[in-house]
């Protein structure tokens, strides 16, 4: 039996804010760049609110790596202050297989708030070999989450 290498991560905190804030922070790309804990995401090329499955927000972003880019983010589940996914491609281009994820379970006062990384729908090997996953690590989400945490008060 060989260990598969893993493809999802996810990192889970409580907040103590409402979901309804915390939803409106991940819907609205303009607040994207204020919530990054990645230092990749620079400023929202377009700022409209998300509002259904199918919507595209694009982000300016730059990594060492490749330098600065724009990348589409096609939004594949929105369920209203509960949950919301997106799946990054290159600016113009089809999703390349990885999705960001957002799920949040709320008592009123504080939020659960799990946010994962899944990138096991990327299939092209190449794209495997030089795009390193994860692209984020656990720490890193769980800095996204404080400051989405601070970013909803």
């Amino acid at each position: 039996m060989t260990d598969e290498p893993s493809t999802k991560q996810t990192v889970t905190r409580t907040v103590p804010v409402s979901a309804e804030r915390i939803f409106a922070v991940l819907v609205d790309p303009s607040r994207h760049p204020e919530i990054d804990g990645s230092g990749m995401v620079r400023r929202a090329a377009t700022t409209e609110r998300v509002t259904k499955v199918g919507d595209v927000f694009t982000m300016e972003m730059h990594q060492d790596a490749f330098g600065d880019y724009q990348a589409d983010n096609h939004i594949v589940v929105l369920e209203f202050n509960q949950k919301i996914a997106w799946a990054p491609a290159g600016a113009g281009g089809d999703p390349i297989g990885h999705v960001w994820a957002w799920e949040l379970t709320t008592d009123g006062q504080s939020t659960i708030v799990s946010h994962s990384y899944d990138w096991s729908g990327v299939t092209d090997e190449a794209l495997l070999a030089v795009l390193n996953f994860p692209r984020e690590s656990s720490d890193q989400m769980a800095m996204t989450i404080a400051k989405l945490g601070a970013a909803a008060t």
